[in-house]
């Protein structure tokens, strides 16, 4: 095989260009595409988050009316001392600064998790 080498396997003809223009604009289209799906997946997770955000958000603020509703009642039964009910000061103070304290942390948390930007370490893109 030290002849010339074999070039059979090359086209004579040099590519259609139409056919060219063809190829390049299924490409084009199938990328546009491509790119819609992209941007349509984006927006189905951010309605995800928001509803979810909008859930969880209904469910802390229901937990602190629940909560609030709670020490009052428990106050309210201390102060006008309605039947047998009497609590030591210190279980009203725990109560009512402790568990308060703890309940506010816990909603701060949680909302600052739910709620922060995507260059904070948070869910949404910018």
């Amino acid at each position: 095989m030290t002849g010339a080498p074999d070039f059979s396997l090359i086209g004579e003809d040099p590519p259609d260009q139409a056919a060219t223009s063809a190829a390049l604009t299924d490409v084009s289209a199938e990328q546009e595409q491509l790119d819609r799906d992209q941007l349509q997946a984006k927006i189905d997770d951010m309605r995800a988050l928001t509803a979810l955000k909008l859930k969880f958000g209904q469910q802390i603020l229901a937990y602190l009316w629940a909560f609030s509703a709670f020490c009052a009642l428990v106050l309210l039964l201390q102060g006008f001392s309605v039947g047998r009910f009497g609590l030591p000061v210190q279980v009203l103070v725990t109560l009512v600064g402790g568990t308060a304290a703890s309940a506010l942390g816990l909603v701060s948390v949680v909302l600052g998790g739910l709620f922060r930007n995507a260059g904070e370490g948070g869910f949404l893109p910018r």
